[in-house]
């Protein structure tokens, strides 16, 4: 039974629940909501839901999203969500192969490995709680990973990306959240980002490579300026771990110290972007293509 369990949680974890033809959707608000626990903020921009997957084997609820930002037809942000409902159910099979997933793991989890920017971790008795930070060859992640149980995971994206011929960055930045606690829910839950280092105004990248990779934490003090996009976005992803456990009501004692990762540096950038979105939604406004009712709407859900 414990080998069955683990095989259900690596088909969620890594998207490989089969479901029936999904065709993208694209998403009208700014808050994606998997559950009350499970909540996304989306980015301005164009976002798209490109696949949906749910199941339910032995009382186990499994369902799991992908999402995608687009921008003048280059996938820019990435966004993968897994929710496994495990409460009350075959506890000793799925707490063992958990902490065996997680930890056990060669390929990959919630331990110090040298492709790892950051790797925060609480880990005590069946609980857990994880933030990984890092940076990806993105077409070596989603088509060929290391970890053979992950190839193909993506083959749902990987199609929607190639019959609209849309571009994709060659390097992203990654946060992994993860969470799962018998002393809140039963509830695994992981959220996976990835972006493109253009939209945090990285400079170019000539290292294509993960080893060689600018973003290398063994690489990262020779290049200043990319160390500082990477600061940024260590920034950033401890702001939304820290949305995500009091999403989840984690334990006080479960959760992360993250707030010397995080900087007020953004704040300039925040209102830089916010001053240069209400000019293009004025000009939009004024050229005819937005009505005043769809302006003002737009524009309080900008300054909000």
């Amino acid at each position: 039974m414990k080998k069955i369990i683990k095989n259900l949680i690596v088909l969620i974890l890594f998207n490989f629940i089969s479901s029936n033809i999904f065709a993208a959707t694209l998403i009208k608000t700014n808050e994606f909501v998997v559950n009350k626990h499970l909540k996304i903020n989306l980015s301005e921009g164009e976002w798209y839901l490109v696949s949906k997957k749910g199941d339910s084997y032995y009382g186990l609820n499994l369902d799991s999203y992908d999402l995608a930002r687009v921008q003048n037809n280059r996938v820019v942000e990435l966004i993968f969500i897994s929710d496994f409902d495990v409460a009350g159910i075959y506890e000793s099979y799925v707490n063992e192969a958990i902490q065996e997933i997680y930890f056990t793991n060669k390929y990959d989890g919630c331990y110090e490995r040298p492709e790892y920017y950051l790797q925060i971790r609480y880990k005590r008795g069946n609980s857990l709680n994880c933030l990984t930070v890092q940076h990806i060859d993105t077409d070596k992640e989603l088509n060929n990973p290391d970890d053979p149980e992950m190839r193909g995971a993506f083959a749902q994206v990987n199609k929607w990306i190639k019959n609209n011929n849309y571009d994709l960055p060659k390097i992203m930045l990654n946060s992994e959240h993860n969470y799962f606690s018998r002393l809140v829910r039963g509830e695994l839950a992981g959220i996976s980002y990835s972006i493109d280092p253009k939209i945090l105004n990285s400079p170019s990248i000539q290292n294509f490579r993960e080893e060689d990779s600018e973003f290398h934490k063994y690489n990262i003090e020779n290049y200043p300026k990319h160390k500082k996009i990477m600061e940024k976005w260590v920034s950033i992803a401890a702001k939304r771990h820290q949305i995500f456990e009091r999403n989840h009501r984690a334990k006080k004692k479960h959760l992360l110290n993250l707030d010397k990762y995080i900087s007020n540096d953004n704040s300039s950038d925040n209102k830089s972007n916010i001053v240069e979105n209400l000019k293009k939604l004025n000009d939009l406004y004024k050229s005819g293509v937005l009505t005043k009712e769809e302006f003002e709407k737009a524009k309080k859900k900008l300054l909000n």
